[in-house]
């Protein structure tokens, strides 16, 4: 989640991440290591980054189920400060509405 959350970080790559099965990596690896605060924390980010600036983006992450993961994340660690932090902005990018960066 790591390299793709400094490969999102731009608009300009953020779309051809997603394009090239980014959001769909990201959602598996909180999937998959739902136990793991490092993953669930930078997925969050990763998922705020890519979504940023591209509806396509947006749609793509939520058929892709990004914002039930996200949301368990913040369930699981409610404590962790990152994960609830990047996970609130990333589920506001979800919902199209604007959030400061």
């Amino acid at each position: 989640c790591w390299a793709l959350l400094t490969l999102a970080a731009s608009d300009r790559t953020a779309g051809d991440v997603a394009r090239k099965g980014g959001v769909k990596a990201i959602v598996a690896a909180m999937v998959n290591f739902t136990a793991d605060p490092s993953v669930q924390h930078f997925g969050c980010w990763a998922l705020a980054n890519i979504t940023w600036a591209h509806e396509k983006v947006r749609t793509t992450a939520k058929n892709e189920g990004a914002a039930e993961v996200i949301a368990a994340a913040i369930n699981r660690f409610p404590r962790h400060a990152g994960i609830v932090e990047k996970g609130r902005l990333a589920l506001t990018q979800l919902a199209g509405r604007d959030a400061p960066r």
